[in-house]
């Protein structure tokens, strides 16, 4: 009985649970979500599913600077482009890519789970 309550134990806390729980085949949930937010232009909900701090020329940006990125990189158009894009799995990390006119999104997956990471540009 105390090997079973042991095992029990055991195995509960080995579990992940909650948001830290995502693993990387988890991303069709995160897309889901984060193209939602793009579609309803929801800067809050955007900002929750970033990566903090974000490298922004040079500097590391953390969430009470938000604004920076929003404005640079979530333009109504760009966030039309999101709701409706198809992202494009890495075929060499896990990761994945969304390709709006000139500019890259790139997602990876975190400790609390899938971020928005970075962007570059699409030569």
């Amino acid at each position: 009985m105390k090997r079973l309550a042991f095992l029990l134990a055991l195995i509960c806390c080995a579990m992940p649970s909650g948001p830290a729980a995502a693993q990387p085949g988890d991303f069709a949930p995160f897309w889901k979500e984060f193209a939602a937010a793009a579609k309803n232009n929801d800067k809050a909900r955007i900002a929750s599913l970033t990566k903090f701090p974000y490298e922004y020329r040079l500097k590391k940006l953390g969430p009470g600077q938000f604004d920076t990125i929003w404005k640079t990189f979530f333009p109504p158009s760009m966030l039309a482009c999101l709701a409706r894009a198809k992202p494009v799995k890495d075929y060499q990390a896990e990761s994945y890519s969304v390709f709006c006119k000139k500019i890259i999104y790139m997602f990876s997956p975190e400790p609390e789970g899938w971020r928005f990471v970075a962007t570059g540009v699409d030569n």
